[in-house]
């Protein structure tokens, strides 16, 4: 089907680390939709080496998916560009870019970490602290300004961690626990 420019029923998600709890939270998901509406899914690991990213946007436009999602946010824009010439819709997750072909659904991270500021300061919390990738990813700075801004207005001070790697994350998680 594929070869003669039928609709294949393929979509190609590209995805960084299934690793993360949310991300395998949104795989088994969105590929259990997919199944109900008689879809398949390609999935297409997208690592820091740009070698490996290229190969996901490359395996969507070779299978001839007939959309491309993409949840890896620190992905060039190069790659969306690519598909998009070759007529293939794409939906980014987690990122707002303006171009045209490029779809974007995004939480809004801001007013969600204002949200969980505001209820630990109403709760009485007096010493807060962020613990995020810094501004490695579009939702994590949203989420940090948020936090940050709102401890800002009640004139409360957040000690701010910045994971840099798997290592840290762990570590820090392992910290916060004991």
């Amino acid at each position: 089907k594929g070869l003669v420019g039928e609709r294949t029923n393929l979509i190609t998600l590209v995805s960084g680390s299934i690793a993360d709890p949310f991300d395998a939270i949104f795989l088994n998901k969105f590929s259990a939709r997919l199944s109900e509406k008689n879809m398949r899914l390609l999935l297409a690991n997208a690592s820091s080496s740009s070698d490996e990213a290229d190969s996901g946007f490359l395996q969507a436009i070779d299978y001839k998916s007939d959309a491309v999602v993409v949840s890896a946010g620190t992905m060039p824009l190069s790659h969306s560009e690519a598909c998009v010439k070759n007529g293939l819709p794409v939906i980014l997750m987690g990122r707002v870019v303006d171009q045209k072909g490029v779809d974007c659904v995004v939480a809004d991270n801001t007013s969600g970490a204002r949200m969980a500021a505001e209820l630990l300061i109403r709760t009485g919390c007096s010493k807060l602290a962020y613990l995020g990738r810094g501004s490695a990813t579009y939702s994590d700075r949203e989420r940090m300004n948020g936090f940050i801004g709102e401890a800002k207005k009640a004139a409360i001070p957040v000690t701010s961690h910045t994971i840099d790697t798997a290592a840290d994350d762990h570590r820090l998680r392992q910290d916060v626990l004991t």
